[in-house]
């Protein structure tokens, strides 16, 4: 079993040096790890040590490159975001968003649970990372009519951020690719949201109306 263990830790060690570049990984002594029987527990702490480092690209890119050579560690990555706790879950949704761009099929089996724990969040990176995410999936039949009812209250909503928004208008023009009735729906309410302070949003709601539209026309 020690062995195992050991091999484990190796192929962490193997992934920072490949990253040798970057921020240092907080290791305790391979010994410590022999002698030990819980060197997971461990290694999810180190996992957090360095996404609790620093809020940066290059920080974020690192999680992101480790979790890529470990797939195994994906599972505290998505505990740490759920986890709801303010700094670390921004950080390590935002390292998930980034891992969804380049190996989506990481991310798949966790978009139930996201979409379970998005009422929980509070804060806009949380919301904005969650969202950004999911509308790069297809919504699970079983979750439609929760994340329908989450963009649509985003898309009423003048407190949540425009990207928020931005990615909430995304989700629902795809779930209405699926249920053409969702379009009509759709139209009649980005036609009566009031006037937009950000003329980047005015201008993607008058050309997703105009799209709508247009695909009526030929049902």
């Amino acid at each position: 079993m020690h062995f195992l263990y050991l091999h484990y830790f190796r192929t962490i060690i193997s992934a920072h040096l490949t990253l040798s570049n970057s921020k240092p990984i907080f290791f305790h002594s391979i010994s410590y790890f022999c002698d030990s029987d819980i060197p997971s527990l461990l290694l999810i702490m180190n996992l957090r040590q360095i996404i609790s480092s620093e809020m940066s690209r290059k920080n974020t890119d690192y999680v992101k490159e480790i979790i890529l050579k470990n797939p195994l560690l994906i599972d505290e990555l998505f505990d740490f975001v759920i986890l709801n706790e303010e700094p670390l879950s921004r950080r390590a949704i935002w390292a998930l968003d980034l891992i969804s761009e380049t190996n989506p099929a990481l991310i798949k089996p966790y978009i139930e649970i996201l979409i379970e724990h998005f009422p929980n969040f509070q804060h806009d990176g949380l919301k904005r990372h969650s969202l950004r995410i999911l509308s790069r999936f297809e919504i699970p039949e079983n979750k439609e009519v929760e994340v329908l009812e989450i963009c649509f209250r985003f898309l009423h909503s003048e407190k949540e951020s425009i990207a928020a928004r931005f990615f909430a208008m995304e989700i629902l023009y795809k779930l209405s690719e699926k249920e053409k009735d969702l379009k009509n729906e759709l139209i009649a309410v980005l036609e009566y949201l009031p006037t937009q302070k950000s003329a980047g949003l005015s201008n993607h709601i008058l050309k997703l109306l105009e799209k709508l539209k247009n695909e009526i026309s030929k049902i």
